[in-house]
């Protein structure tokens, strides 16, 4: 191999460098600055040839290896939110409501599945609450004419009070359960990340 020798390069863009010396060449090469691919001549030449078809180069072994490497085809965002889908179906099977309950290291959220029950129970409550209401107003005016006064209020404002509660305890449950599934969409795609590397 001629160290001495000189040559130019040509990148993909049409940027020309040179003339610089064999060794250079070499470690731009292992760097990755130029790839087997650009074109190289002699200094003085105008024959342009690819890197790793000009001796001494293409005897090198990382240029075989940088050759063999396919390049990594890049996935739409449809594939990937396909493959978070197909990730979440297997993990969600994987275990039950008991074991993410016992799962000590918190990479399974029973919340949302929990969040479910707990809705049902505010609806029980609120209902409970409203058909309470006239009896506790009633119980609270004393004489007869402030009874059917307090039983009128107390069919407008159960309705009402009972529309509150599920509507505050809604907001509330929505956006505990938005929080974890954020959360737990964020884990699935650090780890289907990691997997992809």
């Amino acid at each position: 191999m001629d160290a001495q020798k000189k040559w130019k390069i040509k990148k993909a863009n049409g940027d020309i460098y040179g003339p610089i010396k064999t060794d250079i060449v070499i470690t731009w090469i292992s760097d990755g600055r130029i790839s087997p691919n650009d074109l190289i001549a002699e200094e003085g030449s105008k024959d342009w040839q690819r890197i790793k078809d000009v001796p001494p180069f293409k005897y090198f072994p990382f240029l075989i290896e940088k050759e063999q490497k396919k390049p990594k085809i890049q996935k739409s965002e449809e594939e990937i939110i396909q493959k978070l889908e197909e990730i979440e179906a297997i993990s969600s099977e994987e275990k039950g409501f008991i074991g993410s309950l016992f799962d000590f290291t918190f990479t399974h959220f029973i919340t949302i599945s929990f969040i479910k029950i707990l809705y049902g129970f505010v609806i029980f409550i609120a209902a409970i609450t409203a058909i309470a209401t006239p009896f506790i107003i009633n119980r609270v005016m004393e004489s007869k004419h402030l009874k059917a006064i307090g039983t009128l209020r107390a069919l407008i404002i159960s309705p009402i009070i009972f529309f509150l509660i599920i509507f505050f305890e809604r907001i509330f449950l929505e956006t505990i359960a938005v929080l974890f599934r954020i959360n737990e969409h964020l884990f699935k795609l650090v780890k289907f990340t990691k997997k992809k590397k």
